[in-house]
C-alpha cells in the first residue's frame, strides 16, 4: 500500500539517493492514474500536483481524495501539492482538503510582503504536518526572450534570508529554465544553480522541466536539485493521446469511444512522466 507523506520524508530520500522527485502537474482521473503509475513502475516517490487553475475543474478536495485512493493502490510514497498557490485562501484550503504539502508563490511581491505572507501559510501548514515551498525570482514563459528569462534570476544572498525569514521545506528558484513550450533551447546558468544549492538551506526546486533536453536535466540532477516540476509535457502526451482516438470520430458509439479515449490519454501520460522519472532516478544509489 502506498503512502501519503510529506516533502520532510521524500526530499530527504532524494538527497540520500541522489535523485530528483519529479513533480508532476495533473488534473483528473487518468493523469494522476498514469503518472502514479509511472512512479510505481520504477519504484520511486513522487510528488502529484494540481494548479490553483484547476479548482474549477476538479476542487482540492475532490482531488485530494482521489489521488489517495490511487496512491493507496501503490506501493510508493507520495505527496499531494498545490502549485503555484498565489493567495494564503487558496494555500489554506489545500491544506485543509487533504494536501500535504502547499506552494505559496508570492515572488511578484516585495520581500516584506513575501515574507510576511509566506511565513502566515508555513506557520498554519506546519501546525498540521504539511510542507511549505515558495518562489524567489521570476520563473518567466518559455516563449519569452533568453535576455528576459535572465532578468529573473534569483539572487544567491536574498534566497538564503529568505529562507531563514520564513522557514520554508524547500524554495523554486529562476535560473534559466522556464514555463510552457520554449520557443528556443533554454540557457540554464549552471553556476548560479550551484551556488543556490549549496549556499540556500533548504532543498532547491527547478519549475519548468518540460521542454528542457535531457542533458539538461540530467545535469540539473547531478548537481543535487531535489524537486523538478513537469507540467506541459504531460498535457501535451494527453492531448495526444485523446486525439489518437477522436481522429475520424462519426459521433456512433459515443460511450465506447470515451473510454477508449480516456485510456489512449492515460497511457500517453504514463509513457511520457515514465521518461522523465527514468531521467531524474539515473544516478539512484
Amino acid at each position: 500500500m502506498g503512502n501519503l507523506t510529506s516533502y520532510g520524508h521524500i526530499l530527504p530520500y532524494a538527497a540520500k539517493h541522489k535523485i530528483t522527485i519529479g513533480a508532476m502537474n495533473s488534473y483528473n482521473l487518468e493523469s494522476v492514474q498514469a503518472v502514479v503509475k509511472a512512479a510505481d513502475d520504477l519504484n520511486t516517490p513522487i510528488i502529484i500536483q494540481q494548479h490553483h487553475f484547476d479548482f474549477e475543474y476538479v476542487s482540492p478536495r475532490v482531488f485530494a481524495q482521489m489521488t489517495q485512493a490511487i496512491v493507496k493502490e501503490a506501493k510508493i510514497d507520495a505527496a499531494i501539492a498545490l502549485d503555484h498557490g498565489n493567495t494564503i485562501d487558496n494555500a489554506i484550503l489545500c491544506i485543509d482538503s487533504g494536501f500535504s504539502a502547499v506552494m505559496i508563490d508570492l515572488s511578484s511581491e516585495d520581500y516584506d510582503k513575501n515574507v510576511e505572507q509566506t511565513k502566515i501559510v508555513v506557520e498554519y501548514a506546519h501546525a498540521r504536518g504539511v510542507s511549505v515551498e515558495a518562489e524567489l525570482g521570476t520563473i518567466a514563459l518559455g516563449t519569452d526572450s533568453p535576455d528576459k528569462i535572465a532578468a529573473g534570476y534569483t539572487d544567491p544572498s536574498v534566497a538564503q534570508s529568505f529562507v531563514n525569514d520564513t522557514g520554508v521545506d524547500c524554495l523554486a528558484v529562476s535560473v534559466g529554465t522556464a514555463h510552457g513550450h520554449y520557443a528556443q533551447k533554454p540557457v540554464i546558468n549552471y553556476p548560479l544553480l550551484e551556488e543556490l544549492i549549496n549556499i540556500v538551506p533548504c532543498p532547491i526546486v527547478v519549475h519548468g522541466g518540460s521542454g528542457t533536453p535531457d542533458e539538461d536535466i540530467l545535469k540539473i540532477v547531478r548537481l543535487g536539485v531535489a524537486k523538478l516540476n513537469i507540467g506541459t509535457d504531460l498535457f501535451q502526451a494527453f492531448c495526444d493521446g485523446t486525439d489518437s482516438v477522436m481522429k475520424g470520430y462519426d459521433g456512433n458509439m459515443s460511450f465506447m469511444l470515451c473510454q477508449k479515449a480516456g485510456a489512449a490519454a492515460r497511457e500517453a501520460v504514463y509513457k511520457a512522466a515514465k521518461h522523465k522519472i527514468e531521467l531524474l532516478t539515473a544516478y539512484r544509489v
